[in-house]
């Protein structure tokens, strides 16, 4: 009940982002040479299985690349690359994740690495993006966390004490299997 009411929140959230997005002047996709970019954002993944959905709603320039590092439990770490889409979204399905909390990041490549039409939009050295989600080298960063409680793929603690398990296990059958032929062997 609780993650269903979790979901229908995010869902909320995007809904009026969205709006807010598509009624407010930030969320005019064209934007001029000359203006500023003042950046929103909002991010909502969601987790099917083992599976998370990379999902981020802006207001920023189609075709902005983007990266995004997601690290959690076990020392995970994988990063994957996005560029903004037409209507302003960040959107991937990340496969195979274990179990555990999960903390993505979402960051755009400095001004210097973006198409020489990005930086038309955003300044060459990314003069026109403004807002709080905009630091001193004019990346664009966000972040949101996540949680996977019903993966299929095991992390490596996981693993290890399964692997624990078994052994233990094997090696009492082992002792009673040596047991019982010791008893075996003192009846006759």
């Amino acid at each position: 009940m609780r993650k269903l009411l979790n979901l229908k929140l995010k869902n909320l959230f995007f809904i009026l982002m969205v709006v807010f997005l598509t009624l407010s002047p930030l969320g005019n996709m064209a934007h001029a040479a000359s203006d500023k970019v003042y950046v929103g954002a909002l991010a909502v993944s969601t987790i099917e299985k083992d599976k998370l959905k990379l999902h981020a709603q802006t207001n920023l320039p189609k075709k902005m690349k983007f990266f995004v590092k997601i690290t959690g439990s076990d020392g995970f770490e994988k990063k994957v690359k996005l560029k903004v889409k037409k209507d302003g979204k960040l959107k991937k399905t990340v496969k195979k994740l274990p179990n555990g909390s999960y903390k993505i990041l979402y960051q755009s490549y400095q001004p210097k690495k973006q198409t020489s039409k990005m930086r038309e939009i955003i300044g060459e050295k990314g003069g026109n993006l403004k807002g709080d989600l905009v630091n001193k080298k004019k990346v664009v960063k966000f972040t949101e966390n996540v949680q996977v409680s019903s993966s299929l793929v095991k992390s490596d603690s996981e693993i290890e004490a399964e692997e624990k398990a078994e052994k233990a296990k094997q090696a009492e059958e082992e002792a009673k299997k040596v047991a019982e032929e010791k008893a075996a062997k003192e009846k006759r």
